[in-house]
């Protein structure tokens, strides 16, 4: 479980100069959150959770993959942050699968495997493993920007 309240942590933007995209760990959970620039981060709303854990997952994948440009440098997520993350992820697994492709994401981090290495692992952790995070990160902030 996350601590009750972190600061904000942010991996990249779809578009150069658009809204920056990441997460904060809550009381209850991680969380994805975006903002441009000039504004406060804001919770994503509209998801289901397993269209949360879906998108901090991709959040994961993208930070390993660098697929995304560059966030604000004063709240860019480090590679420990990010481990950080998918250790929660892996506490909070449900199913016995999804625990152990998320234990063999945090071991990969933690060997120092190549970032193409680890994002395959976390990639496992998605309901479709062969989804596009940035389309799923994409879709996520359509989706939060409707409701």
């Amino acid at each position: 479980m996350p601590p009750a309240a972190d600061r904000v942590r942010a991996v990249g933007r779809l578009v150069p100069d658009g809204r920056w995209i990441g997460f904060v760990a809550t009381a209850s959970g991680y969380r994805l959150v975006a903002a441009e620039s000039d504004q406060p981060a804001r919770q994503l709303t509209g998801a289901t959770a397993d269209e949360e854990r879906a998108g901090l997952v991709a959040v994961a994948i993208v930070h390993f993959l660098a697929s995304l440009e560059p966030p604000p440098p004063e709240l860019e997520a480090t590679h420990a942050d990010i481990a950080q993350l998918v250790r929660g992820l892996a506490s909070s697994s449900r199913a016995a699968t999804g625990s152990e492709a998320a234990r063999e994401a945090v071991d990969a981090i933690d060997d120092g495997l190549p970032g193409d290495a680890v994002a395959l692992r976390l990639a496992a952790l998605l309901p479709d493993p062969s989804a596009d995070p940035v389309a799923i990160l994409a879709g996520r902030l359509a989706a939060s920007r409707r409701t």
